[in-house]
């Protein structure tokens, strides 16, 4: 079969090298997107400390999420919590964070535009949509707006801290289930 490798892993670390079978759902990504990058560790901001910023409209939610991180993490540092998409946009100017975990639904700016505008603006960040929206058209949005991941609010805290620490050396994180219905029915294992 015809085709580029990717190596896809989902949230509970579940991986395989598979080829395209068609182009239809990569075509607008570039290929490296989709490759385990070496281990190079992952760029981290000072003190070895992974920087992060939540964005999320619902503040208890994100404020829980906080704790959470904190509480269960010595590497992991969180930064802020925005409100909605325009001010992650702002927060993460502001901050430099090396993930941002960002709901898809916000007012003001949605996650999709914002993940958009971090994106130009600074082209190595890393964001993971974080929601309970399961729409395949909003899922293959947020890729194709540079996102690095996307999981579901279901997902154990562990597997969501792994999940952090993973996408910042460069894996794409999808949670399994987004994986079995939207991207596996375009790719293939190889032969």
């Amino acid at each position: 079969m015809e085709g580029n490798d990717y190596t896809v892993q989902a949230a509970r670390g579940e991986f395989g090298i598979y080829k395209a079978r068609s182009a239809q759902w990569f075509r607008r990504l570039p290929p490296l997107e989709f490759r385990v990058q070496a281990n190079n560790g992952g760029a981290m901001s000072g003190e070895g400390r992974l920087k992060i910023l939540l964005a999320d409209d619902q503040y208890l939610f994100a404020e829980s999420l906080g704790i959470l991180i904190k509480n269960n993490t010595g590497d992991i540092e969180v930064a802020g919590i925005a409100r909605n998409g325009q001010e992650a946009v702002r927060m993460a100017d502001d901050l430099r964070p090396d993930i941002v975990v960002m709901d898809i639904r916000m007012s003001v700016t949605d996650g999709i535009d914002a993940v958009r505008t971090m994106k130009q603006k600074q082209p190595g960040i890393k964001i993971v949509m974080w929601s309970s929206v399961y729409d395949e058209e909003l899922i293959k949005s947020s890729f194709l707006a540079g996102a690095s991941g996307y999981l579901l609010r279901d997902v154990p805290p562990a597997e969501f801290i792994m999940a952090l620490r993973t996408v910042n050396n460069s894996v794409i994180q999808i949670s399994p289930e987004i994986f079995c219905k939207v991207i596996a029915p375009d790719i293939a294992p190889p032969p």
